[in-house]
Protein backbone atom coordinates (compact mmCIF):
# COMPACT_ATOMS: atom_id res chain seq x y z
CA UNK A 1 0.00 0.00 0.00
CA UNK A 2 1.39 3.67 -1.04
CA UNK A 3 1.02 5.95 2.16
CA UNK A 4 0.31 9.52 1.23
CA UNK A 5 2.16 11.96 3.59
CA UNK A 6 1.95 15.96 3.53
CA UNK A 7 3.72 17.65 6.05
CA UNK A 8 2.58 20.89 7.05
CA UNK A 9 5.81 23.41 8.65
CA UNK A 10 5.93 25.46 11.38
CA UNK A 11 3.64 28.57 11.89
CA UNK A 12 6.68 31.04 11.36
CA UNK A 13 7.97 29.16 8.57
CA UNK A 14 5.15 30.98 6.48
CA UNK A 15 6.51 34.97 7.40
CA UNK A 16 8.46 35.81 3.66
CA UNK A 17 10.88 37.14 3.54
CA UNK A 18 11.83 35.95 7.18
CA UNK A 19 13.80 33.55 8.12
CA UNK A 20 12.22 32.37 11.11
CA UNK A 21 11.12 29.04 11.67
CA UNK A 22 13.43 28.02 8.59
CA UNK A 23 14.90 25.65 10.36
CA UNK A 24 11.80 23.39 11.06
CA UNK A 25 11.59 23.02 6.93
CA UNK A 26 15.00 21.94 7.09
CA UNK A 27 13.93 19.55 9.75
CA UNK A 28 10.56 18.05 8.30
CA UNK A 29 12.76 17.56 4.71
CA UNK A 30 15.62 15.75 6.98
CA UNK A 31 12.52 13.62 8.27
CA UNK A 32 10.94 12.94 5.26
CA UNK A 33 13.60 11.58 3.51
CA UNK A 34 14.79 9.15 6.24
CA UNK A 35 11.05 7.93 5.64
CA UNK A 36 11.98 7.38 1.90
CA UNK A 37 15.32 5.50 3.31
CA UNK A 38 12.81 3.25 5.41
CA UNK A 39 9.85 2.96 3.32
CA UNK A 40 10.81 3.91 -0.25
CA UNK A 41 7.12 3.49 -1.27
CA UNK A 42 5.68 6.99 0.53
CA UNK A 43 4.64 9.47 -1.31
CA UNK A 44 5.67 12.87 0.80
CA UNK A 45 4.56 16.67 -0.26
CA UNK A 46 4.79 19.24 1.72
CA UNK A 47 2.71 22.52 1.68
CA UNK A 48 4.28 25.85 2.18
CA UNK A 49 4.10 29.65 1.18
CA UNK A 50 5.69 30.51 -2.26
CA UNK A 51 9.55 31.76 -1.68
CA UNK A 52 12.95 30.76 -0.60
CA UNK A 53 11.04 27.83 1.42
CA UNK A 54 9.49 25.68 -1.06
CA UNK A 55 12.37 26.34 -3.38
CA UNK A 56 14.13 24.79 -0.71
CA UNK A 57 12.09 21.85 -0.44
CA UNK A 58 11.77 21.50 -4.47
CA UNK A 59 15.37 21.64 -4.64
CA UNK A 60 15.30 18.34 -2.05
CA UNK A 61 12.87 16.58 -4.94
CA UNK A 62 9.97 17.14 -2.89
CA UNK A 63 6.76 17.86 -4.30
CA UNK A 64 4.82 21.31 -2.58
CA UNK A 65 1.65 22.60 -2.49
CA UNK A 66 2.21 26.12 -2.98
CA UNK A 67 0.21 29.07 -1.32
CA UNK A 68 0.67 33.13 -1.08
CA UNK A 69 3.07 33.95 1.88
CA UNK A 70 0.59 35.18 4.57
CA UNK A 71 0.85 39.01 6.03
CA UNK A 72 1.00 38.97 9.65
CA UNK A 73 -1.61 41.58 11.61
CA UNK A 74 -2.82 39.53 14.94
CA UNK A 75 -2.45 36.50 16.53
CA UNK A 76 -6.01 35.69 15.84
CA UNK A 77 -5.85 36.81 12.35
CA UNK A 78 -2.95 35.41 11.33
CA UNK A 79 -4.42 31.67 12.38
CA UNK A 80 -7.90 31.85 10.45
CA UNK A 81 -5.83 33.23 7.08
CA UNK A 82 -3.39 30.18 7.15
CA UNK A 83 -6.17 27.81 8.40
CA UNK A 84 -8.41 28.91 5.35
CA UNK A 85 -5.43 29.02 3.40
CA UNK A 86 -4.36 25.20 4.29
CA UNK A 87 -7.81 24.15 4.19
CA UNK A 88 -8.62 25.36 0.57
CA UNK A 89 -5.33 23.53 -0.78
CA UNK A 90 -5.68 20.42 0.29
CA UNK A 91 -9.28 19.97 0.94
CA UNK A 92 -9.57 17.91 -2.21
CA UNK A 93 -5.83 15.58 -1.97
CA UNK A 94 -6.20 12.59 -1.58
CA UNK A 95 -3.98 12.35 2.14
CA UNK A 96 -3.27 9.32 4.34
CA UNK A 97 -1.16 11.09 7.13
CA UNK A 98 -0.48 15.26 7.73
CA UNK A 99 2.46 15.67 9.86
CA UNK A 100 2.36 18.97 11.77
CA UNK A 101 6.30 20.20 12.90
CA UNK A 102 5.06 22.60 15.74
CA UNK A 103 1.99 23.75 13.81
CA UNK A 104 -1.29 22.31 16.12
CA UNK A 105 -3.96 23.74 13.64
CA UNK A 106 -2.37 20.81 11.58
CA UNK A 107 -4.83 18.50 14.05
CA UNK A 108 -8.01 20.25 13.63
CA UNK A 109 -7.20 20.71 9.55
CA UNK A 110 -6.91 16.53 9.88
CA UNK A 111 -10.70 16.66 11.93
CA UNK A 112 -12.19 17.94 9.55
CA UNK A 113 -10.88 16.06 6.56
CA UNK A 114 -11.35 12.68 8.98
CA UNK A 115 -7.56 12.27 8.64
CA UNK A 116 -4.72 11.23 11.04
CA UNK A 117 -2.14 13.75 12.26
CA UNK A 118 0.80 13.04 13.87
CA UNK A 119 2.42 16.56 15.59
CA UNK A 120 6.21 17.23 16.13
CA UNK A 121 7.14 19.21 19.03
CA UNK A 122 10.40 20.33 20.48
CA UNK A 123 9.20 20.06 23.69
CA UNK A 124 6.03 19.68 25.74
CA UNK A 125 6.02 22.48 28.72
CA UNK A 126 4.31 23.05 31.76
CA UNK A 127 2.81 26.25 31.72
CA UNK A 128 -0.63 27.54 31.36
CA UNK A 129 -0.19 28.59 27.85
CA UNK A 130 0.16 25.16 26.68
CA UNK A 131 -3.30 24.83 26.82
CA UNK A 132 -3.21 25.54 22.87
CA UNK A 133 -1.38 22.30 22.66
CA UNK A 134 -4.39 20.96 24.80
CA UNK A 135 -7.10 22.09 22.87
CA UNK A 136 -5.49 20.99 19.46
CA UNK A 137 -4.05 18.00 20.32
CA UNK A 138 -4.93 16.43 23.19
CA UNK A 139 -8.14 15.09 21.41
CA UNK A 140 -6.57 15.43 17.88
CA UNK A 141 -3.23 14.29 17.41
CA UNK A 142 -2.88 10.87 16.87
CA UNK A 143 0.15 10.84 18.54
CA UNK A 144 3.24 13.48 19.42
CA UNK A 145 6.53 12.92 18.37
CA UNK A 146 8.72 15.17 21.10
CA UNK A 147 12.12 16.06 20.27
CA UNK A 148 13.39 15.67 23.66
CA UNK A 149 14.63 12.96 25.27
CA UNK A 150 12.35 13.04 28.09
CA UNK A 151 9.21 14.13 30.47
CA UNK A 152 11.47 16.93 32.61
CA UNK A 153 7.97 17.49 34.96
CA UNK A 154 4.82 16.39 35.55
CA UNK A 155 2.12 16.79 32.53
CA UNK A 156 0.16 19.77 33.17
CA UNK A 157 -3.85 18.70 33.86
CA UNK A 158 -4.99 19.17 30.46
CA UNK A 159 -2.38 17.52 28.53
CA UNK A 160 -2.56 14.06 30.55
CA UNK A 161 -4.69 12.36 28.31
CA UNK A 162 -2.41 12.56 25.89
CA UNK A 163 0.27 10.69 27.60
CA UNK A 164 0.26 7.28 26.03
CA UNK A 165 0.25 9.49 22.93
CA UNK A 166 3.67 10.80 23.32
CA UNK A 167 7.07 9.95 21.91
CA UNK A 168 10.34 11.11 23.14
CA UNK A 169 12.72 11.00 20.10
CA UNK A 170 15.54 13.12 20.95
CA UNK A 171 16.58 15.96 18.47
CA UNK A 172 15.32 15.55 15.08
CA UNK A 173 18.29 16.72 12.79
CA UNK A 174 19.68 16.35 9.11
CA UNK A 175 23.06 14.04 8.64
CA UNK A 176 25.84 15.38 9.95
CA UNK A 177 28.02 12.53 9.23
CA UNK A 178 29.95 13.81 6.03
CA UNK A 179 31.51 16.97 8.84
CA UNK A 180 31.63 15.32 12.08
CA UNK A 181 34.09 13.09 10.07
CA UNK A 182 36.16 16.39 9.11
CA UNK A 183 37.95 18.73 11.62
CA UNK A 184 37.55 21.59 12.57
CA UNK A 185 40.41 22.75 10.67
CA UNK A 186 39.05 21.04 7.38
CA UNK A 187 35.64 22.45 7.31
CA UNK A 188 37.54 25.76 8.06
CA UNK A 189 39.62 25.20 4.48
CA UNK A 190 36.94 23.65 2.61
CA UNK A 191 34.96 27.06 3.33
CA UNK A 192 38.42 29.32 2.70
CA UNK A 193 39.30 30.54 6.10
CA UNK A 194 42.75 30.28 7.81
CA UNK A 195 42.84 26.99 9.90
CA UNK A 196 44.92 28.43 12.13
CA UNK A 197 42.98 31.39 12.83
CA UNK A 198 39.75 31.38 15.62
CA UNK A 199 36.49 31.49 14.11
CA UNK A 200 33.38 33.05 16.07
CA UNK A 201 30.26 32.65 14.24
CA UNK A 202 26.98 34.71 15.47
CA UNK A 203 23.46 34.02 14.33
CA UNK A 204 20.50 35.32 15.95
CA UNK A 205 17.84 34.08 13.94
CA UNK A 206 15.90 36.11 10.72
CA UNK A 207 12.63 37.32 12.67
CA UNK A 208 14.44 40.97 12.65
CA UNK A 209 13.98 40.99 16.47
CA UNK A 210 17.49 40.58 17.46
CA UNK A 211 19.75 43.99 15.69
CA UNK A 212 20.83 44.98 19.18
CA UNK A 213 22.63 41.62 19.84
CA UNK A 214 24.59 41.94 16.94
CA UNK A 215 26.06 44.86 16.96
CA UNK A 216 27.32 44.08 20.72
CA UNK A 217 29.07 41.17 19.33
CA UNK A 218 30.65 43.62 16.72
CA UNK A 219 32.16 45.65 19.73
CA UNK A 220 32.87 42.58 21.64
CA UNK A 221 34.89 41.02 18.27
CA UNK A 222 36.75 44.73 18.55
CA UNK A 223 37.84 43.69 22.28
CA UNK A 224 39.34 39.98 21.14
CA UNK A 225 40.61 41.22 18.38
CA UNK A 226 43.39 43.31 20.79
CA UNK A 227 43.56 40.35 22.98
CA UNK A 228 43.64 37.63 20.14
CA UNK A 229 44.43 39.34 16.66
CA UNK A 230 44.49 36.44 14.75
CA UNK A 231 40.22 35.99 14.88
CA UNK A 232 37.51 36.21 12.46
CA UNK A 233 33.89 36.51 13.30
CA UNK A 234 30.87 35.65 10.63
CA UNK A 235 28.02 37.39 11.43
CA UNK A 236 24.86 35.34 9.82
CA UNK A 237 22.05 38.28 9.74
CA UNK A 238 19.19 36.90 8.25
CA UNK A 239 17.20 38.00 5.22
CA UNK A 240 15.27 40.93 7.43
CA UNK A 241 18.05 42.25 8.65
CA UNK A 242 20.16 45.26 7.08
CA UNK A 243 23.30 43.43 4.66
CA UNK A 244 25.39 45.80 6.92
CA UNK A 245 24.81 45.93 10.70
CA UNK A 246 27.30 49.12 10.50
CA UNK A 247 28.45 51.45 8.52
CA UNK A 248 31.30 50.22 6.09
CA UNK A 249 33.88 52.01 7.16
CA UNK A 250 33.32 50.55 10.82
CA UNK A 251 33.62 46.78 9.83
CA UNK A 252 37.16 45.75 11.86
CA UNK A 253 39.84 43.90 9.98
CA UNK A 254 38.55 39.74 9.72
CA UNK A 255 34.62 40.60 10.14
CA UNK A 256 32.93 39.14 7.66
CA UNK A 257 29.04 39.79 7.29
CA UNK A 258 26.45 37.57 5.59
CA UNK A 259 22.97 37.33 4.89
CA UNK A 260 21.09 34.01 4.38
CA UNK A 261 22.67 31.09 4.45
CA UNK A 262 20.78 28.24 3.94
CA UNK A 263 23.22 25.77 5.20
CA UNK A 264 24.12 27.19 8.28
CA UNK A 265 25.79 23.42 9.41
CA UNK A 266 29.40 24.04 8.00
CA UNK A 267 30.20 26.97 9.44
CA UNK A 268 28.93 25.70 12.83
CA UNK A 269 31.43 22.73 12.48
CA UNK A 270 33.83 24.59 11.27
CA UNK A 271 33.41 27.55 14.34
CA UNK A 272 35.67 27.70 17.66
CA UNK A 273 32.49 29.34 19.48
CA UNK A 274 29.19 30.34 18.46
CA UNK A 275 27.10 33.16 19.75
CA UNK A 276 23.63 32.88 19.41
CA UNK A 277 20.02 33.12 21.06
CA UNK A 278 18.32 30.49 22.92
CA UNK A 279 16.46 28.97 19.58
CA UNK A 280 15.98 25.20 19.64
CA UNK A 281 17.39 24.38 16.37
CA UNK A 282 20.98 26.31 16.42
CA UNK A 283 21.39 25.31 20.51
CA UNK A 284 20.44 21.76 18.97
CA UNK A 285 22.95 21.32 15.84
CA UNK A 286 26.07 23.24 17.67
CA UNK A 287 25.91 21.19 20.26
CA UNK A 288 25.96 17.47 18.01
CA UNK A 289 28.62 19.61 15.87
CA UNK A 290 30.84 19.69 18.23
CA UNK A 291 31.06 23.97 19.23
CA UNK A 292 30.45 25.49 22.54
CA UNK A 293 28.03 27.71 22.74
CA UNK A 294 27.74 31.59 24.32
CA UNK A 295 23.97 32.11 24.42
CA UNK A 296 21.77 35.09 25.16
CA UNK A 297 17.75 35.15 24.82
CA UNK A 298 15.44 37.56 23.26
CA UNK A 299 13.09 39.89 25.75
CA UNK A 300 10.59 39.25 23.66
CA UNK A 301 7.45 38.15 25.64
CA UNK A 302 6.16 35.19 23.54
CA UNK A 303 9.99 33.61 22.99
CA UNK A 304 11.51 34.57 26.34
CA UNK A 305 10.32 31.00 28.05
CA UNK A 306 10.89 28.73 24.92
CA UNK A 307 14.43 30.09 25.00
CA UNK A 308 15.10 29.73 28.86
CA UNK A 309 13.88 26.17 28.57
CA UNK A 310 16.40 25.94 25.56
CA UNK A 311 19.05 27.23 27.33
CA UNK A 312 18.33 25.60 30.51
CA UNK A 313 18.43 22.10 28.39
CA UNK A 314 21.77 22.98 26.83
CA UNK A 315 23.38 24.18 30.02
CA UNK A 316 22.53 20.85 32.08
CA UNK A 317 24.53 18.91 29.56
CA UNK A 318 27.70 21.69 29.76
CA UNK A 319 27.69 23.27 26.43
CA UNK A 320 26.71 26.19 27.16
CA UNK A 321 27.61 29.64 28.94
CA UNK A 322 24.59 31.78 29.02
CA UNK A 323 24.66 35.64 29.49
CA UNK A 324 21.05 36.97 30.18
CA UNK A 325 19.92 40.24 28.17
CA UNK A 326 20.45 42.60 30.93
CA UNK A 327 24.21 41.69 31.24
CA UNK A 328 25.05 40.84 27.38
CA UNK A 329 27.17 43.79 26.59
CA UNK A 330 30.48 44.35 24.54
CA UNK A 331 32.49 43.72 27.52
CA UNK A 332 30.70 40.90 29.27
CA UNK A 333 30.86 39.01 26.11
CA UNK A 334 33.99 39.52 25.21
CA UNK A 335 35.68 38.66 28.73
CA UNK A 336 33.75 35.30 27.80
CA UNK A 337 34.65 35.05 24.48
CA UNK A 338 38.99 35.60 25.48
CA UNK A 339 38.18 33.12 28.26
CA UNK A 340 37.06 30.38 26.08
CA UNK A 341 39.63 30.77 23.08
CA UNK A 342 42.75 30.53 25.51
CA UNK A 343 41.35 27.27 27.52
CA UNK A 344 41.56 24.90 25.14
CA UNK A 345 40.68 22.41 27.91
CA UNK A 346 37.06 23.55 28.80
CA UNK A 347 36.00 24.20 24.94
CA UNK A 348 37.62 20.50 24.92
CA UNK A 349 35.23 19.53 27.77
CA UNK A 350 32.07 21.71 26.78
CA UNK A 351 32.43 20.26 23.08
CA UNK A 352 32.41 16.16 24.54
CA UNK A 353 29.25 17.24 26.69
CA UNK A 354 27.25 18.54 24.16
CA UNK A 355 28.00 15.84 21.87
CA UNK A 356 26.10 13.23 24.43
CA UNK A 357 22.55 14.36 22.76
CA UNK A 358 21.47 11.54 20.66
CA UNK A 359 22.11 11.38 17.14
CA UNK A 360 19.60 9.15 16.23
CA UNK A 361 16.43 11.19 16.70
CA UNK A 362 15.65 11.27 12.85
CA UNK A 363 15.76 7.29 12.45
CA UNK A 364 13.77 6.97 15.69
CA UNK A 365 11.20 8.87 14.63
CA UNK A 366 10.62 7.66 10.86
CA UNK A 367 10.35 4.14 12.28
CA UNK A 368 7.78 5.31 14.92
CA UNK A 369 5.36 7.44 11.96
CA UNK A 370 5.83 4.02 9.58
CA UNK A 371 5.09 1.91 12.11
CA UNK A 372 1.74 3.64 13.16
CA UNK A 373 0.52 3.84 9.34
CA UNK A 374 0.93 -0.03 9.25
CA UNK A 375 -0.90 -0.52 12.32
CA UNK A 376 -3.93 1.73 10.75
CA UNK A 377 -3.68 -0.14 7.64
CA UNK A 378 -7.47 -0.56 7.84
CA UNK A 379 -8.13 3.01 8.92
CA UNK A 380 -6.44 5.00 6.53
Amino acid sequence: MVYKILFIPHLLGWRDPNDTGFFHVVRDVALANELLKQRPSLNIKFVLPRGFRSQFVEDNRFNVIKVPPVTFYSRVVEFHMLFDLIYQKISELDIDLIIGDMFAYACVIADMLEKHCILIADYIFPRRSANILARFCARRASLIIVCDTELHWPLPPLLRSIKDRLYFTGPILRPFDHLLSKSKSDVKRELGIDPNKFLLLVTMGGSGLFREPFKVAVKAFKIVKKHLPSTIMILCTGRVLEEKILPEREVPNGLIIKRFVSDLAPYIRASDIIITRGGHGTLMEASILGTPIVATRTTHVTRKREEIYNIRRIMKLGNLIYIPPEHFNPETLARTLIRLLKNPNLRKRMIEAGQKLPKNGREKAARIIIEFLDSHRNKI
